[in-house]
């Protein structure tokens, strides 16, 4: 069987202008799970990232490692069906009609980096709108596409995949949550439920055999867990 790892982008830049920038944390996370790939002799004859920055830096540092090991690696290609959705346009799609239930939502959100505890709250709240389809706008894409974009880009592996091979794919929560759900049929908020707990650079592991997938292991961080640095165990 080969494997597929679905590998969650480092931290972002949660709070700065520009969200899709590795932070110092997640730099860090990937150079980490770099080395501790290749520790583990685990090298990848395929790597793939959505087009988003914050991927692709993620993708480039840990290859970097792996390279600077010995472990040749091959070009990283790049494939925006594992982008993220857009949370900020699902945010400003669905807000609105919260208000009069949620006052202080607006300051909340334009302040999320000073209240991290009530934006997950309120996003939380939001998400499980958008699953439910019926707040959807024209604008907005909604669950339903973003989970086929999903798919779409996870059967172009699969369509193009030889028997065996180890491919890497770096892409971010909401991804592999929308894959998770496919996969596994568990229900969408649940999935959701779970996207809450995705560390930044974890280690998502699918085995398939032609089209058919299943999910080997989910959220480890065994390589942030052993440099004993709590600050390194990040979600968003």
């Amino acid at each position: 069987m080969g494997s597929i790892y679905l590998i969650r982008h480092g931290q972002a830049s949660f709070g700065a202008d520009d969200y899709d920038v590795l932070s110092p944390t997640g730099y860090r996370q990937a150079e980490v799970l770099g080395a501790h790939l290749a520790e583990l002799g685990l090298s990848f004859d395929r790597c793939i990232s959505g087009s988003m920055f914050r991927q692709r830096h993620t993708g480039e540092t840990v290859m970097a490692q792996l390279d600077a090991a010995g472990f040749k690696q091959p070009a990283l290609e790049i494939d925006p069906g594992f982008n993220e959705f857009d949370a900020e346009g699902v945010i400003r799609a669905l807000l609105p009609a919260m208000l009069p239930d949620e006052p202080e939502a607006l300051e909340i959100m334009r302040n999320a980096a000073h209240n991290r505890a009530e934006f997950q709250r309120l996003f939380a709240l939001i998400i499980g709108r958008w699953l439910g389809g019926e707040h959807d706008t024209p604008a907005l894409q909604s669950w339903l596409a973003f989970v086929a974009q999903a798919q779409a880009g996870l059967g172009r592996i699969l369509d193009s995949a030889a028997p065996g091979e180890r491919i890497a794919v770096f892409t971010s929560g909401g991804t592999i949550t929308a894959l998770l759900h496919q996969i596994t049929q568990m229900p969408a908020l649940q999935a959701f439920e779970l996207n809450w707990q995705i560390v930044n650079t974890s280690l998502n592991h699918l085995k398939f055999r032609g089209r058919e997938v299943s999910l080997a292991s989910f959220n480890s961080s065994a390589h942030l867990q052993l440099m004993k640095a709590p600050e390194l165990i990040t979600y968003r």
